[in-house]
């Protein structure tokens, strides 16, 4: 016999995994947003990462104006430089002498997406700019994901040669 105000084992538990459902829902949600076509990018004093204005990035939208639960304008994207493990060199077996650099790296999270390598070349110092952007206010997973990338950085004359890839450093040697 069942008796009235007396909660039944069970039922407030399966009340929490419910809500708590509903929550994740909602912050997964999150991670998927619309842009905002919303005022201009904000720099780091730091220099390491910027906030781009939501439809400045080359495929990123511009959809409707909206907010994020923290009140902030949805959409904006932060770029900061991918987390470096290492870098390696080959040099091919031809003339001139074709140069590669092995990238190891790691994404911090489930939002974050690596961009295109940016390489420049001045006199013996070589620079590998790989940025990663993510979402400004998403709620991610705190998974890091192993990033790997051959990124070809021309010919090379003999010498020694410097090379930066965001933070780490190297050298290498043609002959």
């Amino acid at each position: 016999m069942r008796q009235t105000g007396t909660p039944r084992p069970g039922r407030r538990g399966l009340g929490l995994v419910g809500l708590s459902a509903l929550l994740l829902a909602a912050a997964l949600a999150a991670c998927g947003g619309t842009a905002s076509p919303a005022g201009g990018g904000s720099a780091s004093p730091t220099g390491g990462s910027y906030t781009a204005p939501a439809g400045s990035l080359p495929g990123s939208p511009a959809g409707p104006s909206e907010r994020s639960p923290t009140g902030t304008p949805a959409g904006r994207i932060v770029v900061t430089p991918l987390p470096i493990s290492s870098i390696d060199v080959t040099l091919a077996l031809s003339q001139p002498v074709q140069v590669v650099a092995h990238v190891s790296g790691y994404l911090p999270n489930t939002c974050a997406t690596a961009r295109e390598p940016q390489v420049s070349r001045s006199g013996q110092a070589v620079t590998v700019r790989i940025d990663i952007e993510q979402p400004a206010d998403a709620v991610c997973g705190q998974v890091a994901t192993p990033y790997r990338r051959d990124v070809p950085l021309g010919t090379f004359a003999a010498g020694d040669y410097t090379l930066q890839v965001n933070a780490t450093k190297t050298t290498f040697h043609v002959g």
